[in-house]
């Protein structure tokens, strides 16, 4: 897959599951204005395309131990990051997180498995 194809269909994903999450979990907010909401998305794209294969590398470990499973924790440590960053994205607690790196992370796996069916 192209990157540029990748980089869409992550942009789409993620906007998608940031949008979920913030309309459904309490805790977790990002603000829903088009400039700053199109901004949140781009950052967290370029977050899991460049930072995401380096700390699943640092990891690897823990992905083989959990069967995978860790790759929840590595999506929580990139909106937990997305949210040190951008004044934009709120987080207020674990159990926050916890839901919302579980909604963008179904998303993305929706996104990921119907692009390649098509």
């Amino acid at each position: 897959m192209g990157i540029l194809k990748k980089g869409a269909l992550m942009f789409l994903a993620n906007g998608l599951g940031l949008y979920l999450a913030a309309q459904y979990v309490n805790g977790f907010t990002v603000s829903l204005t088009l400039e700053s909401f199109v901004l949140v998305v781009a950052v967290l794209t370029l977050i899991n395309l460049f930072i995401r294969p380096i700390i699943k590398l640092v990891l690897t470990p823990l992905l083989i131990i959990t069967l995978g499973l860790g790759s929840l924790i590595v999506n929580g440590i990139m909106l937990y990051f997305l949210d040190f960053l951008l004044p934009a994205v709120t987080i207020e607690g674990l159990l926050a997180l916890t839901l919302a790196t579980l909604i963008v992370s179904v998303s993305n796996l929706v996104i990921h498995f119907s692009a390649k069916i098509i």
